[in-house]
């Protein structure tokens, strides 16, 4: 093995970079099994650690367990801790409010509770399609019942459908989602980027929530709230993503060029859209569902003027509501809103992996580019030399 820095994956934590020595230490000490995996730069993918040759070896694992104390191998940080990359600066400058703030957040937020929350808004998602699907198929068929016309059935009947194969979709990808996300490495020279957008994903959230609550109740409108609340959760998810960096499979180190810190950049947000996913896919389902059930209030429920239904759908609905068979007008509007929010909920995974996967082959080819530039630069150092003596 050569003596190029490795990161490598150990109960679902990435690490790194340690030397080759110190990854056959890892090795002796029970902290790296032959079926984590193990990248360095230069390679197009992380493999498993047995496929590297001479490092679970037999006489060089007992020689290293007897050379090296038990007590004296840690495991390396997932991070170089920033105070000890970036010491002259922080010696400079004093700590800033939101650091406090930052600190806090990472604390009661920790790269478990992204996954854990992520892991919920699957699994509400899926089961909320599993509601919706019937939901929406009856309403359809409701609304043609009262008003004397198949169309609505028929897009009731449609909906559920492409809803049942996406759902299916989503569930598939589930798996290919957080693959792509595992074995796409970059580094970073510092969280200032990612620290400055958590910052503001929180306060663009927060002013969601309280201004949309505001101006539903300045005019009556119900459901500005939704929108609201949906914003403001997927903004604070996106928030607690980015302040913590092993769950996005991000690495913290001072040796990255500036070159790898740019490409760091952009590969952070596409990591953030991508652990983004379920809770789009979650929130979205949920708020289809709560639109689905104003259409079903719209259409039993006694409406006797249309400024009720105008604060369930968020606007004016026109004098001829109450005329028509009772409540068809909004009901028919909350209804098409519903399935909307539903088929863009559901088709969220599927659109977000496409996307993962064009960005993935972008970002691919420019770090190839780097590393041909580097070799580049290498090759024309000692010509330089030459020249110059």
């Amino acid at each position: 093995m050569s003596a190029t820095d490795w990161f490598y994956i150990h109960e679902d934590q990435q690490n790194g970079p340690v030397s080759s020595a110190d990854l056959k230490m890892l090795v002796g000490v029970g902290q790296l099994l032959p079926e984590d995996l193990i990248w360095r730069d230069g390679m197009s993918e992380w493999i498993s650690a047995r496929k590297v040759r001479g490092l679970f070896d037999s006489e060089s694992l007992a020689r290293v367990a007897q050379d090296v104390p038990a007590a004296a191998v840690t495991t390396p940080a997932a991070f170089e801790p920033l105070q000890a990359v970036y010491e002259p600066l922080s010696s400079e400058e004093s700590r800033h409010f939101f650091d406090g703030l930052l600190d806090g957040a990472r604390a009661w937020f920790p790269s478990t509770f992204v996954r854990s929350a992520a892991r919920l808004f699957t699994v509400c998602g899926h089961y909320g399609l599993y509601l919706a699907m019937p939901l929406v198929a009856i309403l359809g068929v409701a609304l043609s019942a009262t008003s004397r016309s198949v169309g609505d059935a028929a897009i009731g009947l449609a909906a559920a459908a492409l809803l049942a194969v996406l759902q299916y979709t989503a569930r598939r990808l589930g798996g290919p989602l957080e693959q792509i996300h595992r074995t796409t490495p970059f580094r970073m020279t510092s969280s200032t980027v990612p620290d400055c957008f958590a910052m503001l994903q929180a306060i663009i959230g927060l002013a969601a929530l309280v201004g949309l609550t505001l101006r539903a109740v300045q005019t009556g409108s119900i459901s500005l709230v939704l929108p609201g609340m949906a914003v403001f959760i997927v903004c604070w998810y996106s928030a607690m993503a980015a302040i913590n960096l092993q769950a996005l499979h991000v690495t913290i180190t001072s040796a990255a060029t500036v070159k790898e810190e740019a490409l760091g950049i952009v590969a952070l947000f596409l990591k953030i859209v991508v652990r983004l996913t379920p809770v789009l896919f979650g929130v979205g389902v949920g708020w289809g569902i709560l639109k689905t059930v104003v259409a079903y209030v719209l259409l039993y429920v006694p409406v006797h003027e249309t400024k009720f239904a105008a604060a369930l759908l968020g606007g004016e609905v026109p004098a001829t509501a109450v005329a028509l068979s009772g409540r068809m007008l909004s009901a028919q509007v909350a209804y098409g809103q519903a399935i909307t929010i539903l088929l863009a909920a559901a088709a969220a995974p599927l659109l977000i992996y496409v996307g993962s996967l064009v960005c993935g082959l972008g970002l691919e080819a420019l770090r190839a580019l780097i590393a041909l530039s580097n070799v580049a630069e290498k090759r024309s150092e000692p010509n330089d030399d030459d020249s110059a003596a």
